[in-house]
């Protein structure tokens, strides 16, 4: 190659990765500028940190991936904390969604249809610590319950004894471990779902994608909705909040910090993007507390 074609071509390079920064930061200001969608204030059990190796290995932000669940109905017998499927990704909601649902899924010809639709990114709902949690707590609560009539009924019977240890574990875990973030609706236009979920410490739309598929229900099919995920999987800890993990991983023996060990603020921008405007270690303020627009 002559010395000035490759010259060229990293100029040609440098200019392209200019601009491809000059677009990503450009992005990043839109979506902070002025007031936040709404602000979650999170902790680990929402935001799973990565374990030592995984900090260590960082040399500046680390990321908290998001820890979300969909709310499912209770089987009929109530001894299943949930059952296939979200109730409220039905056939109604996944027509609003942009999916075609007319056709008869209990037909071959049907079935394939299904089986090609694509997924699609609608917006979802996020709850935090609100009706879905307390609905899976109670379930939680009725199944430990109902364990422990049938153990103290039955004493001899070790099946049942394991079922009640079972059933208190899970109950644990759902009181102090599991998260309370769930997905509880979608929709296309943001306007319109925000109107409806109007506090923005508890709701936060964002971006995610929802699949189509077919189910079995006795001896029919009928079309089905599941969350895939959300578009933005984890939010970045830029090095100005990354101390008060540092600190907390060395004085932790385990592989991350104890659970509950933080509180988390996290603001959704213009466009529905997160990021952390504060971080509390066991109450007090992290280190690199800043402005919502920072």
């Amino acid at each position: 190659m002559k010395p000035s074609r490759r010259a060229r071509v990293l100029w040609g390079g440098l200019a392209l990765l200019l601009v491809t920064n000059a677009v990503v930061l450009g992005g990043a200001f839109y979506n902070r500028g002025g007031e936040p969608e709404a602000t979650l204030r999170l902790s680990q059990r929402e935001l799973g940190l990565p374990y030592r190796w995984g900090f260590d290995r960082e040399n500046s932000g680390i990321s908290l991936e998001f820890r979300w669940r969909v709310a499912r109905p209770a089987t009929r017998d109530g001894n299943e904390l949930y059952a296939e499927g979200a109730s409220w990704l039905d056939k109604a909601k996944l027509s609003e969604l942009g999916f075609d649902v007319s056709r008869l899924p209990n037909t071959a010809e049907g079935a394939r249809y299904y089986a090609r639709q694509l997924p699609r990114e609608v917006l979802l709902v996020l709850e935090f610590d609100g009706a879905a949690y307390r609905a899976a707590l109670q379930r939680a609560e009725e199944r430990a319950r109902r364990a422990g009539e049938r153990a103290a009924a039955n004493p001899a019977v070790a099946e049942l004894k394991g079922a009640l240890e079972g059933a208190s574990r899970t109950l644990e875990n759902e009181r102090n471990a599991s998260s309370r973030l769930f997905v509880i609706d979608a929709g296309r236009d943001s306007t319109v779902l925000r109107a409806k979920y109007a506090d923005r410490s508890h709701y936060a739309i964002v971006p995610g994608v929802v699949l189509l598929t077919t189910q079995r229900r006795g001896s029919d099919s009928v079309p089905v909705g599941y969350v895939a995920g959300l578009s933005v999987t984890a939010v970045n800890v830029p090095a100005a909040y990354r101390e008060p993990f540092a600190s907390a991983y060395k004085d932790s023996a385990e592989g991350a910090p104890r659970a509950g060990e933080f509180e988390v603020a996290v603001a959704f921008g213009k466009r529905l993007e997160p990021w952390i405007v504060d971080v509390r270690r066991n109450g007090a303020a992290g280190a690199g507390r800043g402005s919502s627009n920072r």
